[in-house]
Formats: C-alpha cells, structure tokens, sequence
C-alpha cells in the first residue's frame, strides 16, 4: 500500500508541492484513511496555558508531544527547579528526568 501512496503522489513532474497541497491530495486519494488528532498531538493551546504552567493540572499521559510555550511561562532549566515546579510541565519535566516511578 505504501508503494502505491508514494506512485500516486509522486507521478507529478513538481515533486516539490508544499505540505498543504500534498495533504489535501492525499485526503482526495485516500478519504477513508484520513484521521485528526485532537488532543494528543499539541496540548494544550496557547489559550489554555494555565493547563501547562498553573497549578491546574491535566492528564497528559495519552499524548504524542505538547509545545511548551517557553515565553508564556516558567520552563525549569536545572533538576533542582524541575524537583520544585508544581504544575503539569513540572510532571511531565520530572518523567522525562526521572522516568516513571
């Protein structure tokens, strides 16, 4: 199957068609197989970032990633405040650092 996705996209002589283009080609191709992720790729939003930063705290542990708005808030930059952050970012900053526990 992914050969015939590559033949299909590709058969085009300007191979070098942006993101968008290529992704609505293949949403026409392939209707059935497209699927959006809407909370597990990037979240929670710039909007919502007293999920990340604040004392409100989220369940994060079915996502991909998360941006971390690093202008938006305080991003730890040593073990000792990671230790110390209460907040999402600190959870997951303690996971990455520490591994599950």
């Amino acid at each position: 199957m992914q050969s015939v996705v590559w033949v299909l996209l590709n058969r085009n002589p300007k191979r070098n068609l942006n993101s968008m283009a290529r992704r609505c080609r293949m949403l026409e191709l392939f209707p059935a197989l497209a699927h959006v992720e809407d909370r597990t790729l990037v979240y929670p939003p710039w909007t919502e970032l007293e999920m990340m930063f604040g004392s409100q705290s989220y369940d994060w542990s079915g996502q991909y990633s998360c941006h971390v708005w690093y202008r938006h808030g305080n991003v730890p930059e040593t073990p000792e405040t990671i230790a110390r952050l209460k907040s999402t970012l600190g959870q997951m900053m303690r996971y990455i650092y520490n591994g599950p526990r």
